[in-house]
């Protein structure tokens, strides 16, 4: 499902419906208290019916996620989106889920733009961050990508939930600084999360925002083009209200 994003380019290119009841206010959504580090947990193909799980989850662990989301879905669970706004960041992940490589450039610009739209119009802010279905892209793409002010994000740590793999073990390896992938609509990633949060507590590590950086981050490494990075960092995450 994710494979190898095509061309180096993105080291080269460098940034120039169900709803839940979740806390408002002057909560802080990312507990700090003690933390050596910050990871990014990103949430893709959202969302879904089963989304308020994880938004549950994190409530009640006081912790954030960015949720990469699929503009037709997005359009189909509004209330869901605006639940997402609260409790962390909502991304851009199209709005059909295509290869965009196999697309002209007004077809991108179109499931980009559209999928931007949509959040916008649900949350008051349209995406500054956008991850490419099956991690395939080009040049044209990457340009559009920064047309609408948004920056690629990518991830080190591939919890592979979508191959059936439980996601515990991967967030208990986290390091500071990591960002992991796991999906939306996967009854065992949903039923995990509880336990895969407390071992970033028991790790000291604390969940963050995902910003645009200079810095280039490290995501894998291929045979054909050498260290594929992103760049974007994970950050404490500001206490609302």
């Amino acid at each position: 499902m994710k494979r190898v994003l095509i061309g180096a380019l993105l080291s080269a290119l460098a940034l120039t419906g169900c709803s839940v009841s979740v806390a408002r206010g002057n909560e802080r959504l990312a507990n700090t208290d003690g933390c050596k580090g910050y990871v990014g947990v990103t949430v893709d193909d959202g969302p879904t019916t089963d989304t308020w799980v994880l938004l549950k989850t994190l409530q009640e662990h006081h912790d954030t996620a960015t949720f990469f989301n699929v503009g037709a879905k997005a359009k189909a669970f509004p209330d869901t989106v605006r639940s997402e706004a609260s409790v962390g960041q909502v991304a851009n992940h199209t709005y059909s889920h295509p290869f965009l490589d196999q697309l002209t450039d007004d077809q991108v610009f179109k499931e980009l733009l559209g999928t931007n739209q949509i959040i916008a119009s649900l949350t008051g802010t349209a995406p500054v961050l956008f991850r490419p279905p099956f991690d395939r892209v080009n040049t044209s793409t990457e340009g559009i990508v920064h047309s609408l002010g948004m920056t690629t994000v990518l991830w080190n740590v591939d919890s592979g939930d979508y191959a059936g793999k439980g996601i515990v073990r991967s967030f208990a390896a986290l390091k500071a600084g990591d960002i992991i992938l796991i999906h939306d609509g996967i009854e065992r990633t949903r039923t995990e999360l509880p336990e895969a949060l407390d071992q970033l507590k028991a790790h000291k590590l604390c969940t963050g925002k995902i910003v645009a950086s200079t810095t280039p981050h490290f995501a894998w490494h291929t045979q054909k083009f050498g260290d594929i990075t992103f760049n974007a960092a994970v950050v404490p995450t500001p206490a609302k209200g």
